[in-house]
């Protein structure tokens, strides 16, 4: 595993979040359709002409293509949470877990890791050997 794909660990949560809510949103558009206007004169409805089949049939391809994503990034994810999981109970696991999975900066996490009595050049250190102990993962 390379460091842009634990870079790239907070975008991928937001996308799983926005796959989410977006088939959140098809499903409830699909249970509850619009329902039509009735007037006294008859006329051509205004807005989408399609049938309701052709609705359903665009709303489930929909669905199929934002569940096959989500699927896609959510093991993305694990993946990537396995592998620091994968560190066990070391410094090299707080610091990635600091800097890659709660999104911290460096300062926050050289400051975190200098309370626990580690220095500077020691985090960048634990920081590179994790890099390096996850790349063959």
């Amino acid at each position: 595993m390379e460091k842009a794909d634990f870079k790239n660990y907070r975008t991928l949560v937001v996308e799983v979040q926005q796959l989410k809510e977006q088939l959140a949103v098809l499903e409830s558009s699909m249970y509850s359709p619009k329902g039509q206007k009735f007037t006294s004169t008859p006329r051509v409805p205004s807005g989408d002409r399609s049938t309701m089949d052709g609705v359903v049939d665009r709303h489930l391809k929909l669905v199929e293509l934002y569940e096959a994503d989500l699927a896609e990034k959510e093991a993305k994810q694990l993946a990537i949470e396995q592998a620091i999981q994968s560190l066990g109970d070391t410094p090299e696991r707080v610091v990635m877990r600091e800097l890659y999975i709660f999104g911290r900066r460096w300062p926050a996490v050289l400051s975190k890791m200098q309370k626990l009595g580690y220095s500077e050049r020691t985090v960048y250190r634990l920081h590179g050997a994790a890099l390096w102990k996850l790349k063959e993962v």
